[in-house]
């Protein structure tokens, strides 16, 4: 198996954390705490969706934000996702773009003719049903092609022992990427992505995003993962969004993504950058400074009081429903599902 200690000595450890809201997942709390000279973050009374929303068209406020209620600041990529929020009812949308561009903090130099690849993933809820030896045997093909070739498997895949077994049978190194609860996991995934020539995978998702925003030539390539219903069984979001599930394995399957984004589906070898679209996409423009996101988290002393406020009367209210059901904030959209 090929050394990658080129790679490894450039990540920062995975360290774990505790994650009490959206903000601190994959650490993005932690790091704009350390900007601000905090010991440690408070609890953030937003909501900041991770990842690339690439559901078009949008017909329903929680494909933009998971949680929360419509007074509640939410926090998304551009100003037409604040537009499109305020139009379902919610006040307090603002423009900060993904919380994958804060972690753009270290100057990498890429290596020349490396590619990494970054197949489909599950997660805490979602079961694997890819044929995984097969993609591998699909990508060796190109190993003659490359200096170095890695597979990026997400943390639930390696939880699950899912890929390690196939990639260590045909000698293909590999390396753990995002893990929700791991504090440096922004930083770690942009040096990851910024160390390589060309990224490439078998389905649409975030990463093919942030591939492009970050330098990388992008390409989708072998048997495509479309989503399978059965894999989302045991998603706790789908079953509070039930409408929502059938609609999402229509517009995400390989016959429409392909007419949506032919650009990427083409072989490594053939693979271009996309740079100006995947800054588009991640929303850079829109960046805020840590500063600004101060508010924005609610981590202000008085914001911090209504806060908690809110978040025990809120747990009141999941606890005596009935008598608070016509509450202007019980509708057909909001459920008191806010971790």
């Amino acid at each position: 198996m090929a050394s990658i200690e080129w790679l490894t000595k450039r990540l920062p450890p995975i360290e774990r954390i505790r994650l009490r809201s959206e903000p601190d997942y994959y650490g993005i709390s932690h790091l704009i705490a350390q900007a601000v000279d905090r010991p440690k973050p408070p609890r953030s009374f937003a909501h900041w969706l991770h990842g690339w929303i690439y559901t078009d068209p949008i017909t329903h406020p929680r494909e933009l934000t998971f949680w929360g209620e419509p007074q509640d600041t939410i926090l998304v990529v551009n100003q037409e996702q604040v537009q499109i929020l305020q139009e379902f009812g919610f006040q307090q949308v603002h423009a900060a773009g993904l919380p994958f561009i804060y972690g753009n903090l270290h100057t990498v130099n890429r290596q020349a003719q490396t590619l990494l690849v970054m197949p489909s993933h599950s997660s805490a809820y979602t079961d694997q049903q890819v044929n995984q030896e097969e993609y591998v045997k699909h990508i060796l093909q190109w190993k003659t092609e490359f200096s170095d070739i890695v597979f990026c498997i997400h943390g639930s895949c390696v939880e699950r022992g899912y890929w390690i077994p196939v990639l260590d049978h045909y000698q293909i190194p590999w390396i753990i990427g995002a893990t929700t609860d791991d504090r440096n996991a922004l930083i770690r995934m942009n040096i990851i992505f910024r160390s390589f020539d060309c990224v490439t995978s078998n389905v649409i998702g975030s990463h093919i995003a942030y591939a492009a925003y970050s330098g990388c030539r992008v390409s989708i390539d072998g048997k495509y993962a479309s989503p399978q219903m059965s894999e989302f069984q045991h998603d706790p979001w789908y079953r509070l969004y039930p409408e929502l599930l059938q609609k999402h394995l229509e517009i995400f399957h390989e016959t429409q993504i392909r007419q949506r984004f032919p650009q990427f589906f083409v072989s490594p070898m053939k693979a271009t950058s996309h740079e100006a679209w995947g800054r588009q996409t991640v929303g850079s423009n829109y960046q805020k400074t840590p500063e600004e996101l101060v508010p924005l988290l609610g981590w202000r002393p008085k914001q911090q009081i209504s806060g908690y406020t809110t978040r025990v009367t809120r747990k009141i209210r999941s606890v005596f429903p009935a008598k608070l059901a016509n509450t202007p904030l019980t509708n057909q959209y909001y459920q008191s599902d806010s971790p």
